[in-house]
């Protein structure tokens, strides 16, 4: 909902910035080029550590990890706004390290499948929702589009390398689900 309202925003200040505008000024707004991603760390509720591509990879398939934040781009991520419909709207996960997309293995609507980088595209397996706790901390889950399932640690580690899987979403007990952003 926090992430709408600045999306809102900003549209509206785009919106009323545009007003007006005629003849070679209004051609040169067409060519504007859209904002620069913003990269950040995304950090596990449960313990305390970022999600991670191992070594910097480049590889398609490259499965995510939680690792010690350390500020690394292989540590940074950006949410590039997808869409939205009536269960919030949904992004694209961005690593600045490969430019490649936070993706499922295979589009796989099964627990337990990998979380990975892929070439970012247009497939649900790419677009995230932000499913934020009503009490004011910031956590969310990350919902993939295509299986409403959550990004989850597995089995709750606290552990570098502790891969990253999809698993049907639990309740506020289950932290290894939780994020926080920035």
């Amino acid at each position: 909902m926090r992430l709408s309202m600045i999306n809102a925003i900003v549209a509206a200040a785009l919106g009323a910035s545009l007003v007006g505008l005629s003849g070679a000024a209004a051609a040169a707004v067409g060519s504007v080029q859209p904002l620069a991603l913003t990269y950040l760390p995304l950090t596990n509720y449960n313990s305390g550590k970022c999600l991670d591509l191992p070594e910097s990879s480049s590889d398609d398939g490259q499965g995510l990890e939680q690792y010690q934040c350390n500020g690394g781009a292989n540590q940074k991520w950006a949410l590039q706004y997808i869409d939205g419909d009536t269960s919030g709207n949904y992004y694209r996960i961005v690593s600045q390290s490969s430019g490649k997309c936070v993706d499922v293995r295979d589009r796989s609507s099964d627990n337990n499948a990998v979380v990975v980088q892929n070439g970012c595209n247009t497939q649900y397996s790419q677009q995230w929702r932000l499913n934020y706790v009503a009490d004011n901390t910031l956590r969310f889950q990350l919902v993939a589009r295509h299986s409403l399932k959550c990004a989850t640690v597995a089995n709750s580690s606290t552990a570098n390398k502790a891969g990253i899987l999809q698993y049907s979403c639990g309740t506020s007990v289950n932290w290894n689900q939780y994020w926080l952003y920035g």
